[in-house]
């Protein structure tokens, strides 16, 4: 293993705890956990989206013409893989859910599901695997076809379709195109979080990062990601305001979380190498893991407090240390290991 990769290890270890604060705290810790939690953890998942088109493109780059193929599809078939096995074990939870929500209305319930499965994810952060399945395969097609430009384009066009969809619904009341896209949108995803509109345009920046030498100094790196936080807190400011007639605009965190991965992968910490891999499959199985304590702490998830994400921190590294010693390797996709 190259060691700044001990510094992406590290720093997914990171980033998965801000994503059980995130998810466990809520508004416990008042004002000012509400702007960290909407200005630090917000970084989380796009940088865990980077991180991955970063080593998918990595693969990719140290294969052959005709190994490539056969790369993309052991890479997609892993990720159907876990999917398949977490969406097995979300299904109950989120029938559970909509059951509480929507009572005896199955028809309904059953059409949420079908589109969940196939296009939203079937439980809290399991979008997250159904959107790297879909932005690696579009990563994988138009780069084998040598239109990258075009990638790139189309990926960031998506994700100010997304920035819009999820900040500016009062923009499609006055117009006919942005209602009607807007609907389908929720008809078929829901929400921004899937692979057109946030997958594929942060693993294409990770991607973008493996095929170019780009040399950023630690240091300036560093004080990138303090400007663009800065900027973040802004943007969070200016969306508590009147200037925006009730929108809120959310750009500044793809700065923020790719200014974290230069960080990251900056780092020099030889010393480490030998808890790189633990901290890597630990990042991993608190993060798919973590939805489902809290779930099972607090269904409803109300008065979530710093005890919760304790509780929840705990169970998630002793499963962790439990699925290791079993070393079973059909039970270490729990760990992606």
């Amino acid at each position: 293993m190259k060691k700044n990769f001990v510094g992406i290890d590290l720093f997914k270890l990171i980033a998965a705890i801000l994503i059980v604060i995130l998810h466990s705290i809520g508004n416990y810790l008042g004002k000012a956990g509400i702007l960290f939690i909407s200005n630090i953890c917000c970084i989380a998942v796009p940088f865990f989206f980077i991180v991955s088109g970063y080593f998918f493109g990595r693969g990719l780059q140290q294969k052959t013409n005709n190994e490539r193929k056969n790369y993309f599809k052991k890479y997609e078939k892993k990720l159907i893989k876990m999917y398949i096995v977490w969406s097995l074990i979300g299904i109950p939870f989120m029938v559970r859910a909509y059951l509480n929500i929507y009572g005896n209305n199955y028809s309904y319930i059953f059409l949420l599901m079908i589109r969940n499965i196939f296009f939203t994810g079937t439980f809290g952060i399991y979008w997250y695997i159904l959107a790297m399945i879909g932005g690696s395969i579009l990563i994988y097609y138009f780069s084998s076809k040598n239109r990258l430009k075009l990638m790139y384009i189309l990926s960031f066009i998506f994700f100010i379709f997304g920035v819009l969809y999820s900040g500016f619904q009062g923009m499609a009341e006055n117009n006919i195109v942005l209602s009607c896209l807007f609907k389908l949108t929720w008809i078929i995803f829901a929400c921004e979080r899937n692979f057109l509109m946030v997958g594929w345009f942060y693993m294409g920046i990770g991607y973008y990062f493996s095929t170019h030498e780009i040399k950023i100094k630690l240091s300036y790196s560093i004080v990138l990601f303090i400007l663009f936080t800065g900027l973040k807190f802004g943007e969070s400011y200016l969306n508590s305001t009147d200037i925006l007639d009730g929108n809120t605009i959310s750009i500044v965190q793809a700065l923020q979380a790719v200014s974290y991965f230069l960080i990251a992968i900056n780092l020099k910490l030889n010393c480490m190498q030998r808890i790189s891999k633990i901290m890597r499959e630990l990042s991993s199985t608190i993060y798919f893991t973590h939805f489902l304590f809290i779930d099972i702490i607090n269904q409803n998830q109300v008065g979530n407090t710093v005890i919760t994400f304790i509780q929840v921190m705990l169970l998630c590294v002793v499963f962790y240390f439990i699925i290791k010693k079993i070393n079973n390797e059909k039970l270490n996709i729990l760990i992606n290991a």
